[in-house]
């Protein structure tokens, strides 16, 4: 699980006009089976401090 916090901070440097804190992140949205997990809940709750959205449909989620 700590490659998903490695890989959002690293794509929060890259956003273009500079870098954004976790915390500047208006809303996460978790897509895919291991978005069920407790754990990985966890981390995005301790990363961004906010829940993720899990209620979406995945399928409607990456077509958008």
């Amino acid at each position: 699980m700590g490659r998903v916090v490695e890989v959002s901070r690293k794509t929060l440097e890259k956003v273009p006009g500079g870098s954004i804190l976790p915390s500047q992140v208006e809303d996460v949205i978790l897509v895919g089976g291991s978005c069920y997990l407790p754990s990985l809940q966890e981390i995005v709750r301790d990363t961004f401090g906010r829940e993720g959205r899990i209620e979406l449909d995945p399928m409607e989620v990456v077509a958008v």
